[in-house]
């Protein structure tokens, strides 16, 4: 940032809450390197705070002398450019997961803001208007995509922090609750009764295995050592990919009977799950 001796300018405005401001003009820089000049307005603070204009002009003074270069970027060029250098570094389907919050729930707001004026208040009060109709999973996800991005910007020196930090979900939110219920291995047993092959026997693995879906469909002959079975690798929209986590990879044991069983079904589990995945699609489509 070029020096340029100024002082800058304060005012007092609001009708119930007098508020102090200042007005000053700062150089930005662009992501291509070129320098420009803007006039920005600060909040200095309450009447309260700040009872003299001398107190206003003080306060102005302190934010000239930690004030930072700033980055000339809004919020749609940062989500780009990071999904762009930092993307590559996710699985596919985290990637995926983040893009479609920043698509949904965040971009709709922040897209054209500039990231030097995204404050804490602005991420609170989106996830308080979000809380109306999205439940607690989404404002999360929400949370953790905003402090990702802006977090990266922060490490690239476009912000001088994070606005982001220990930023606090809202208690009520109106979104669909997601109650999970723990089957009992008899209603699991039950279940698997009224189901044909390969279901049957992909439903009973699921159930003794803790297997996610992916995991389970990509399981191999390689895989059986004896009663244990090891888990490298997962199936993700079609195509073969390793496990989510590198704590992932383990060796489970597996009863005797549900080996036999797994051996002689395993290669129609993917023709299986791929046919209940169409099956589902069709119902939502219809």
């Amino acid at each position: 940032m070029l020096f340029r001796y100024q002082r800058g300018y304060v005012y007092l405005t609001g009708k119930k809450v007098k508020v102090w401001y200042g007005m000053f003009r700062e150089d930005v820089r662009t992501p291509e390197g070129q320098v420009r000049r803007r006039q920005r307005h600060v909040r200095l603070g309450t009447r309260g705070e700040l009872p003299t204009r001398g107190a206003a002009r003080s306060r102005l003074a302190e934010l000239f002398r930690s004030s930072t270069p700033t980055m000339e970027m809004n919020f749609r060029e940062l989500a780009e450019r990071w999904q762009k250098a930092v993307g590559p570094t996710m699985k596919t389907t985290t990637l995926g997961h983040y893009r479609n919050a920043l698509r949904a729930y965040v971009l709709p707001t922040f897209a054209d803001r500039m990231i030097s004026n995204i404050n804490r208040e602005d991420i609170q009060a989106l996830l308080a208007t979000q809380s109306k109709k999205y439940s607690r999973s989404a404002l999360r996800s929400m949370r953790v995509v905003i402090s990702l991005t802006l977090g990266w910007a922060s490490d690239c020196g476009w912000l001088e922090k994070n606005p982001c930090t220990r930023i606090k979900l809202p208690q009520q939110t109106g979104g669909r609750q997601v109650t999970r219920t723990v089957l009992t291995p008899k209603e699991v047993m039950a279940i698997a009764a009224e189901l044909e092959e390969p279901y049957a026997t992909l439903v009973l693995f699921l159930a003794t295995s803790g297997l996610r879906i992916g995991e389970a469909i990509a399981i191999k002959w390689s895989d059986f050592d004896g009663n244990e079975i090891c888990i490298s690798r997962r199936i993700c929209g079609g195509n073969v990919d390793s496990v989510k986590r590198e704590s992932s990879v383990r060796r489970l044991p597996v009863d005797s009977a549900l080996v036999f069983r797994v051996r002689n079904q395993l290669w129609i589990f993917l023709s299986a799950f791929q046919l209940l995945t169409r099956c589902a699609v069709l119902r939502r489509l219809a």
